[in-house]
């Protein structure tokens, strides 16, 4: 099907793949159109203290809850070009979408919310640009040393911040005793770009971490004159890098154009109650499931 010269018509239309996008769609029944889906990091989570009000079934992991709501939206009929749209371009009452089949399609629309201005042209200026430290993930590949009791180490410096010690994707089957780990850092571009904060630097800091932690390589016999248990050495390899830029360009909201991408998802869900739709329906049918099966 070719939606060439296609205009459709909505009165409230939300650009962006992010959490917030989705969670502000679900909560409100808004169309959603995007570029770039950006689910949230796998291991965050909101706070446990944190009320989600009355959204079911999702329990606290972003990562799911994105996942989750993305699927209602798009059962609903309100991801209406679901991966299609390669760019979005900005007109006077109108939203112009580029498909990935080159087709264009035009969306009148009353009002806009931006959460992502990601893919999107012919914004006007923004007023400032906030520039944050970059939020760098370290995966790692442990070869000696996957078993421990530790699931999570917190520091109080930016490099190395947080460890994620997780059952490893690597292994098939379950294994919750054989971990592999993943690191946040918060570094600025000069910091990435230094050695010091190389990849080879995050093992060398992890590795000190874990020995301080108590955690031993691989089993290696016994010392037969003391009888004590001897260890190989923690071995953990650098698997690979993901860097996202946390910069917030700040842009004045225009008569029918409001900018929502400095928002928290936290903010949203406070701040927008539960509209009773389809969307809340389909949730509710799906938590009564999870609930019967459980």
């Amino acid at each position: 099907m070719r939606f060439k010269d296609h205009v459709y018509e909505h009165d409230t239309i939300a650009i962006g793949g992010t959490l917030e996008a989705v969670v502000y769609c679900y909560l409100s029944n808004t169309p959603l159109v995007y570029t770039n889906l950006k689910v949230p990091f796998r291991f965050d989570r909101f706070d446990s203290e944190f009320d989600l009000k009355d959204i079911k079934g999702v329990g606290k992991s972003k990562a799911e809850i994105h996942k989750r709501f993305l699927f209602i939206l798009s059962l609903s009929g309100l991801v209406p070009f679901s991966n299609m749209a390669s760019s979005l371009r900005l007109k006077p009452e109108c939203l112009k979408i580029i498909t990935v089949n080159n087709s264009s399609v035009s969306i009148e629309f009353e009002k806009l919310i931006i959460f992502d201005d990601e893919g999107l042209s012919w914004l006007p200026e923004p007023e400032k640009t906030e520039i944050q430290k970059r939020k760098v993930i370290d995966w790692i590949n442990v070869r000696s040393g996957m078993n421990h009791k530790f699931d999570y180490y917190h520091t109080k410096e930016d490099f190395v911040n947080e460890i994620y010690f997780y059952p490893s994707d690597r292994i098939d089957g379950n294994h919750l005793n054989k971990k592999d780990i993943v690191c946040v850092s918060y570094l600025s571009e000069d910091e990435i770009r230094s050695g010091e904060f190389s990849e080879t630097y995050v093992k060398f800091k992890v590795t000190d971490i874990m020995k301080e932690l108590g955690i031993k390589g691989r089993g290696n016999g016994w010392d037969h004159s003391t009888g004590r248990k001897l260890y190989r050495s923690i071995v953990i390899e650098p698997s690979h890098r993901e860097i996202i830029n946390q910069d917030i360009r700040v842009y004045d909201d225009k008569e029918n154009i409001i900018f929502m991408n400095n928002q928290k998802v936290e903010e949203i869900i406070k701040n927008n109650s539960l509209i009773e739709s389809y969307n809340s329906k389909l949730n509710n049918y799906l938590y009564n499931i999870k609930r019967k099966k459980a």
